[in-house]
């Protein structure tokens, strides 16, 4: 079972490259997965969007105050139930589904924990860092699950740059040093 992790900034191609992987291994049994799908489902039912109607949803977070919103909410899940959150349900997710699928495709990998939360249950995990600039493209430094994408950037990494587990290890821990 493999695990690519997709990383960048907002509009920088994280779910297009989930799409082209799939269309680039037409052999492998793949399902893609967001860190942030619990999220997602608590702010369709608090605010009475139309489960899994992704233009719907998109037309919401695209409005800024939202995507605030969403930002806070999920701090406050972290805060209250572990750092790891996030990271624990996908994990929970992958392990129920280990056996009908090949690989899993994570598309919003933004903070150091998802990582260090799936190296103890996965042992074969890809980085693919995302940075094409579509009209969404966004740079927020503020912003917390941001920075990490951002420090990527900056270091020069390139779009479509894959990251075997332990280059992205010794990558990550540079990171953690400067923060």
């Amino acid at each position: 079972m493999k695990v690519i992790l997709i990383t960048g900034v907002i509009g920088s191609g994280k779910d297009y490259l989930a799409k082209q992987y799939i269309k680039d291994h037409p052999q492998e049994k793949i399902k893609v997965l967001k860190f942030a799908q619990s999220l997602r489902d608590v702010t369709e039912g608090m605010h009475n969007l139309p489960k899994g109607d992704d233009a719907a949803y998109e037309a919401f977070k695209a409005i800024p105050e939202n995507r605030e919103f969403m930002v806070v909410l999920g701090q406050n899940l972290k805060r209250v139930y572990g750092e790891d959150f996030f990271a624990i349900k996908v994990a929970q997710d992958i392990k129920r589904l280990q056996y009908d699928y090949d690989t899993f495709v994570v598309t919003d990998f933004r903070c150091p924990i998802e990582f260090w939360t799936f190296t103890k249950i996965c042992t074969d995990i890809e980085v693919m860092f995302a940075d094409y600039h579509s009209y969404r493209y966004t740079l927020i430094p503020e912003q917390e699950t941001e920075k990490m994408a951002i420090w990527l950037k900056e270091k020069g990494f390139k779009d479509r740059q894959v990251f075997s587990e332990y280059e992205f290890m010794c990558i990550l821990v540079g990171y953690e040093l400067l923060i």
